[in-house]
């Protein structure tokens, strides 16, 4: 690499530079993996990041459908009136639509991208509820709405390679690790303080 500053040819530089990247590279351990922004669409990951931005976007129009349909009704959903509601209907069958899809996208990407993208759901409902529905938006639930995105925005761009067990060994000694074992008990110890209380 030292080379590459006595030389004064540009042909020469380039060169050695690259042998010198490539030199780099190739002595670093072979677990090191260099992290690249959106690396996990090259898997096909990008179906099911597609197939989860529609059926949560469904869902959060069929919030707005329902809660339209229950308005129409002057709040006699209580008599079951709302199952002769066309309106209902549509919002229920959408929201069904939208859930099937969530569990499509997991069979294409990992849980650590379907997930966040969950957010889609309050954002059109937010939007669709201001629009449709007459309900004011204040700048505190403006700004809670880009929180929201930004923050599945971050976690979507530096989601990791999906490495999924191997073997039931492999699968004990994840679940052997202390940070699920501390994860877990507080689980169960907020399950059990939510069912006593």
């Amino acid at each position: 690499c030292t080379a590459a500053r006595r030389s004064g040819s540009t042909t020469t530089l380039i060169g050695l530079r690259q042998s010198c990247s490539s030199r780099l590279l190739s002595d670093m351990p072979s677990s090191y993996m260099p992290f690249i922004p959106l690396d996990f669409l090259k898997s096909g990951a990008w179906i099911g990041v597609t197939i989860a931005i529609v059926a949560n976007a469904c869902i959060g129009v069929s919030f707005v459908i329902k809660t339209a349909a229950l308005k129409e009704m002057d709040g006699n959903a209580r008599e079951l009136s709302c199952l002769s509601s066309p309106l209902w209907w549509l919002g229920t069958g959408l929201m069904a639509f939208g859930e099937i899809g969530n569990f499509i996208a997991y069979m294409f990407a990992s849980p650590v991208v379907v997930t966040p993208l969950g957010v889609m759901a309050v954002l059109v409902n937010a939007v669709g509820a201001h629009h449709f529905l007459g309900e004011r938006l204040t700048r505190e639930e403006i700004s809670a709405c880009f929180d929201c995105a930004i923050g599945a925005l971050l976690i979507v761009l530096s989601a990791p390679e999906d490495r999924n067990p191997e073997t039931v060994d492999h699968m004990l000694a994840l679940m052997a690790e202390p940070i699920f074992v501390v994860f877990a008990t507080l689980v169960l110890l907020l399950t059990l303080v939510l069912l006593l209380v």
